[in-house]
């Protein structure tokens, strides 16, 4: 199974033929009005690396009380850090305000969002 917006170019490029496979999906409102939602969010963060920086990015993670569901780490050949992390977090707002707070670490060069 997949959900796709129904705007996506997925969808709106069916042909006739197989759009009686649509269905019509829709989320759990009153959970997502109580905060009970929570949904899945890869990051990768490149740095400069040195000593403590996967300690600081993890003081903020826990900080804001984020569970990380994936952490991995890796140094290039250029000494640029690069951590992969999935976290859970409960929407858009939430992921802005640890990507803001992750680039005030000193020697984070960039943050991009994954796409999944």
């Amino acid at each position: 199974v997949t959900i796709h917006r129904t705007d996506c170019i997925n969808i709106l490029c069916l042909t006739e033929e197989d759009r009686h496979r649509l269905i019509d999906a829709e989320w759990d409102m009153q959970a997502k009005e109580a905060g009970k939602v929570s949904y899945l969010a890869e990051i990768r963060v490149l740095g400069s690396d040195r000593v403590g920086l996967i300690m600081e990015v993890s003081r903020v993670l826990t900080d804001e009380d984020i569970s990380v569901k994936a952490f991995s780490a890796r140094t290039t050949k250029e000494m640029t850090a690069i951590f992969n992390i999935t976290i859970e977090i409960n929407g858009k707002e939430q992921l802005e305000k640890i990507i803001k707070r992750l680039m005030n670490i000193k020697d984070v060069m960039e943050i991009e969002r994954v796409a999944n």
